[in-house]
């Protein structure tokens, strides 16, 4: 094979000639593209493998450190503090016992240390606890508003969690505070219902506190079940009390609370069994 011109051996490909292609074919004789490889020293091409086999080494290593170097830091975790701007402050809370006082504040400590969100809203879920426990005892529309504040604040720093046990949070309001801790005004036939209801006599006033209580319930639950069992306990109790006295009275607040229910909670259908005689 003759040798090739020292200009050529700067070139890696070798086109066809010239000639071949100024007449429109090619010599299928000669190849169309020749590779022309040159000679690399045997050294160089160790040094180049040794440093191929590095840079993979390199990069393997920093693929498996990435995720950790980029790792997030845990998640600050806000809880309602004993002195806050939030809604609670547990610096308002009157106490009915210094131990209760104590486990209360210590749960609220724990809480802001815990870095794990679910162990960390078990501390404030307990502290909940204590305060329905001194409402129940007390029946103080104090404790109502701070149970409420302390559900708005669970709620924003612990959506999650304080949506998967809701239900813990629904208890039934018995005081005069309940409209006032659920930033809910009393509706204009409510209040009348009320009005007439304590005025109807032959009735028990502890029954009368149930039914209030329950209508209250009714109205201040977002849970619509809840709203159902209220309202259809409240609806039992006055027909009930109707087809045993024939009280027109009490008539008469059953058609109006109907009348209410009928307008604002469509969705509810009130059994046979609690539905009024004639």
């Amino acid at each position: 094979m003759p040798k090739l011109p020292e200009q050529q051996k700067e070139r890696d490909f070798e086109l066809v000639d010239k000639a071949s292609l100024n007449r429109g074919t090619i010599d299928n004789s000669k190849p169309y593209i020749r590779s022309y490889h040159r000679k690399f020293p045997l050294k160089l091409i160790v040094v180049l493998m040794g440093l191929a086999l590095m840079l993979v080494a390199i990069y393997s290593a920093v693929s498996r450190l990435y995720p950790m170097l980029i790792k997030k830091a845990p998640e600050a975790i806000v809880v309602p503090s004993k002195s806050s701007n939030e809604l609670f402050n547990a610096d308002e809370i009157k106490f009915t016992s210094d131990d209760l006082k104590e486990k209360f504040m210590k749960n609220l400590d724990l809480a802001s240390k815990e870095l794990d969100k679910e162990k960390s809203f078990k501390y404030l879920d307990a502290d909940f606890e204590i305060l329905y426990e001194m409402y129940r005892s007390t029946n103080l529309s104090e404790y109502t508003i701070q149970m409420e504040k302390m559900k708005k604040d669970m709620n924003k720093n612990y959506p999650i969690q304080y949506q998967k046990y809701l239900g813990r949070y629904q208890y039934v309001c018995s005081d005069d505070g309940c409209w006032e801790a659920h930033d809910v005004g009393k509706p204009a036939e409510i209040v009348e219902i009320r009005k007439a209801l304590y005025k109807v006599e032959g009735i028990n006033n502890d029954i009368k506190s149930i039914v209030v209580m329950a209508i209250d319930t009714g109205l201040l639950s977002t849970d619509k079940k809840v709203q159902m069992e209220a309202f259809t306990a409240v609806f039992k109790v006055l027909s009930e009390e109707y087809n045993r006295s024939k009280n027109v009275e009490v008539k008469n607040i059953y058609l109006k609370l109907n009348d209410y229910v009928v307008k604002n909670y469509p969705d509810i259908k009130i059994p046979d069994d609690a539905k009024i005689g004639n």
